[in-house]
């Protein structure tokens, strides 16, 4: 999905936060967790992503600020 929005149109900041939006509702035991934070590395990107990255450049905490 995400790789979907992004190829739409959908910039880096405003992917990150509408994934961030349903992670910090989900449970830790929800089946999803694992794959939304997965999904959000890629999105920010960074070693963290482990060439995942759906965006050429990191995200800050200035960018999400």
């Amino acid at each position: 999905m995400a790789k979907s929005l992004r190829d739409e149109g959908v910039d880096q900041i405003t992917l990150y936060r509408l994934f961030t939006e349903y992670f910090v509702r989900a449970a830790a035991d929800d089946p999803l967790y694992d794959s939304l934070l997965q999904t959000l590395d890629n999105i920010w990107g960074g070693p963290w992503a482990k060439g995942g990255d759906l965006f050429g450049k990191e995200l800050t905490d200035e960018d999400v600020a």
